[in-house]
């Protein structure tokens, strides 16, 4: 299995708001088109308010038990190994990510070695589920379990994954797949897909973004 786990901790990374830009895969209070089941998402910019200030703090504060390993993975170390990192807020049972995984094994084939990784965040699925998800659609990019295992309202609103959908504006009940990109070039950008990306686009955005 294919793992990059290596961490450049000598690097700092700081995500000042003057150079927080958030561009945004609109959510279903946009224009999204309906295919199938699919939660298709197009690309939209969303302009930096105040609730969005707290969003770096929420992603980077992070640090989930690794799936099948007896260790745990700092999302503020992660995200610093590479030039571009997606955040793949997943569960197991989510019809929607079942059918986004294969463009992300993809795209991690294709670019994994130009400076792009992907974390996958399972949420609201048992450490069981997670495992049988990763086995059968062959993943090769690190799982970590998020703080919510369970599939319950009454959780969903205390998890960060709630939170920073809810600051990007996606109402969605369980929110999944949700896609955090975080580009960490000259200035620090971060982008947010509620929904599922047609590999096309997620393909150009990819390789738009890597030098």
């Amino acid at each position: 299995m294919k793992r990059r786990l290596k961490f450049n901790k000598s690097a700092v990374l700081t995500l000042p708001v003057a150079i927080l830009i958030i561009h945004f895969f609109c959510p279903p209070s946009f224009s999204q088109a309906q295919t199938d089941q699919h939660e298709w998402t197009t690309i939209e910019q969303v302009q930096v308010s105040d609730q969005l200030q707290e969003f770096p703090s929420i992603v980077h504060s992070l640090e989930y038990p690794i799936l099948g390993e007896n260790d745990t993975l700092s999302v503020h170390e992660f995200v610093q190994a590479e030039e571009l990192t997606l955040i793949w807020y997943f569960a197991a049972w989510c019809w929607n990510c079942n059918q986004e995984i294969s463009n992300l094994n993809k795209m991690y084939q294709q670019f994994g070695d130009q400076g792009f990784q992907i974390l996958g965040i399972g949420v609201y699925s048992p450490m069981e589920d997670l495992e049988t998800f990763r086995q059968e659609n062959h993943v090769e990019f690190p799982i970590v379990l998020g703080p919510s295992q369970v599939k319950e309202l009454d959780t969903r609103e205390l998890t960060a994954h709630y939170k920073l959908r809810q600051m990007v504006g996606d109402q969605r009940t369980w929110g999944t797949p949700c896609n955090i990109f975080i580009h960490t070039g000259d200035t620090v950008t971060i982008y947010a897909a509620p929904g599922e990306i047609r590999e096309a686009a997620l393909q150009k955005f990819i390789r738009s973004r890597l030098r």
